[in-house]
């Protein structure tokens, strides 16, 4: 895959400067952009590996904003996938499988691609404030998830979840993804809607976007050096989790054996 120059930097950055005046229109181009990049590096047969908000990049040309996934240098064919109780990444776009040691597949990926739509729809990076440390993994592994704006449309925070599914099988292609946010964006940008379904759609980003001009901006600081790929011991979290159920499965017994 042959990327450009990219004159508007990544798409992070493009968030903290430009997040109150990119509306759902826009946003919707941007992830169909970024699933389609994503779909062709699947049908290669590869994974990407290290997919965050830091790896894509913007190209203005003209009035025409186009966004590229990049930095495929830890991409990997599925055939040498195996991890090996270490991988490099951002802790919170790693999909909890993967922090457990589990190979990597395009599933991850997909993972990843519902951790920066809840980006997209709060303007702040996913957990931020908190430690990249264990306790943040094991949260992962249990569920914890990014949240949502409050207006964010309903139909997209269900993709998105199901994007961040803790079952890997669960998730969508990106494909499916592509087609989903290609359908919605078609709507919005429709004059007319006559389809009752549709009109409730295109009603709930129209709202969607009255919010973004009041929401607050979280600006960089120190911790943004946190969202860096780095290297994570899977092994030693997945040590921790192992210990953490069997220990509740110990309190579940007991409380169950004085019934």
């Amino acid at each position: 895959m042959v990327f450009r120059y990219a004159n508007s930097g990544n798409m992070y950055d493009f968030l903290i400067s430009n997040f109150k005046e990119l509306d759902w229109k826009n946003k919707l181009k941007h992830l169909i952009d970024v699933s389609n990049d994503l779909d062709r590096i699947h049908e290669s047969g590869y994974v990407h590996c290290d997919f965050h908000s830091g790896n894509i990049l913007l190209n203005q040309y003209k009035i025409m904003m186009k966004s590229f996934v990049t930095d495929l240098g830890l991409s990997k064919s599925l055939k040498e996938s195996a991890s090996k109780g270490e991988i490099y990444g951002v802790m919170p776009y790693i999909a909890p499988e993967i922090l457990l040691g589990e190979e990597y597949t395009q599933a991850a990926d997909i993972y990843s691609l519902g951790i920066i739509m809840s980006e997209l729809s709060t303007g702040k990076r996913p957990f931020y404030g908190s430690p990249f440390d264990y306790e943040l993994a094991l949260k992962i592994c249990k569920g914890l998830r990014p949240g949502f704006s409050e207006k964010t449309p309903k139909c997209y925070i269900e993709l998105a979840n199901q994007c961040m599914d803790s079952n890997p099988h669960n998730r969508p292609s990106a494909k499916q993804v592509s087609l989903k946010l290609l359908k919605w964006r078609r709507i919005v940008m429709k004059p007319r809607i006559s389809n009752n379904e549709d009109s409730d759609i295109k009603k709930s980003f129209i709202s969607a976007n009255k919010e973004i001009k009041t929401t607050q901006i979280i600006l960089p600081n120190f911790q943004n050096s946190l969202y860096t790929s780095r290297l994570i011991n899977t092994k030693e979290i997945k040590l921790a989790y192992e210990s953490v159920k069997f220990r509740d499965s110990t309190i579940c017994d007991l409380n169950v054996s004085n019934i």
